[in-house]
């Protein structure tokens, strides 16, 4: 049976079957910048990846410190040829040949758990994603489908009056139809990705499908609403949807966990309420703009508006935007 205080020191004289993370003679500091480059690009939320973390970062040091000792014992047998290897010497050259393996087949393993995590929870955020599109899409075939009836049932009763009067019959009177509401809405889905550090926005319709479409059914909405989602994170060109700066948080700064500050990394969503009108003016600025971004509205996130069971009557609302139009500096401040 081994003795464990010989156990015990050696695996403190070479380092090889050691699970603490810095032995004596080991760069501290090291170790240190090393893990915190590990826990920097896989940023875990949870327990449970913090611990994989750990354990794939562990693992990663044990590997460089096990192939470190095996070619300094290599390199000392260098000059001597194997045949006149010492029994010594080559049970020592085996032990760190097993010792430097099973620390690579340890870090494979805690690697392979680590990425699975990371790719499992992408895999999630990417399918939520295209259910929110998908969403969308459908709503919009539903609005254009009820555009449609309404459409082809104005065209029926158009056909029935002038048959009436040409024959000189009295036309049936038409079936009352519930009070439609005239607060016309326009709606976008603005995605906004990044790859390989180039922004792209993609809108859903296009400027020129909603106008298009707008005409054909002879609609002049009242407001658009735009809603932006950001699952890469909040690129430097749309800055202007989140004042806050991270690099002057006061909580962060402190070590503590920001909602405002993981914005910038994680992303989040959030929603345009602007007049008609000002939608004109501002895809006509973004269509001179490079990449063609969505831009601040200048008179800001409109609430709202009473007619959408918000708080305030869109009439008050359009003298909002009126007087932001007459004092543009005010909104700076």
């Amino acid at each position: 049976m081994p003795d464990l205080h010989e156990s015990r020191f050696n695996a403190v004289k070479h380092g090889c079957c050691a699970r603490s993370p810095v032995l004596p003679g080991e760069d501290e500091t090291l170790w240190r910048e090393v893990e915190a480059h590990w826990f920097a690009e896989y940023d875990p939320q949870t327990p449970v990846s913090e611990t994989l973390v750990g354990e794939a970062v562990l693992a990663f040091w044990q590997v460089a410190r096990n192939r470190r000792h095996f070619q300094q014992y290599e390199l000392s047998l260098s000059e001597k040829n194997a045949m006149h290897w010492s029994n010594e010497e080559h049970l020592n050259y085996s032990r760190f040949l097993r010792y430097k393996t099973a620390a690579e087949r340890s870090f494979s393993t805690a690697f392979k758990n680590l990425e699975y995590l990371r790719k499992a929870r992408l895999s999630e955020a990417q399918a939520l994603r295209r259910m929110e599109n998908e969403l969308h899409q459908l709503e919009l075939k539903l609005v254009r489908n009820q555009a449609t009836l309404e459409n082809k049932q104005t065209h029926l009763e158009f056909e029935q009056q002038k048959h009436a009067e040409k024959t000189g019959t009295k036309p049936a009177s038409p079936a009352k139809k519930p009070k439609k509401d005239t607060f016309d809405v326009a709606e976008q889905w603005v995605e906004v990705t990044i790859t390989d550090g180039i922004t792209r926005t993609d809108y859903v319709p296009t400027n020129e499908e909603l106008l298009e479409e707008l005409e054909k059914q002879q609609i002049e909405p009242k407001m658009v609403y735009r809603r932006l989602n950001f699952p890469d994170g909040l690129p430097p060109e749309y800055a202007w949807t989140n004042r806050h700066d991270p690099k002057t948080c006061e909580t962060a700064k402190n070590g503590h966990w920001c909602p405002l500050c993981s914005v910038h990394e994680r992303g989040g969503a959030g929603i345009q309420r602007m007049t008609f009108d000002t939608w004109l003016q501002i895809i006509e600025q973004e269509s001179q703009t490079p990449g063609q971004h969505a831009g601040p509205t200048g008179a800001g996130n409109l609430p709202r508006p009473k007619e959408r069971q918000g708080d305030t009557p869109f009439a008050e609302l359009l003298d909002y935007v009126a007087w932001v139009e007459q004092n543009p500096e005010a909104t700076k401040k």
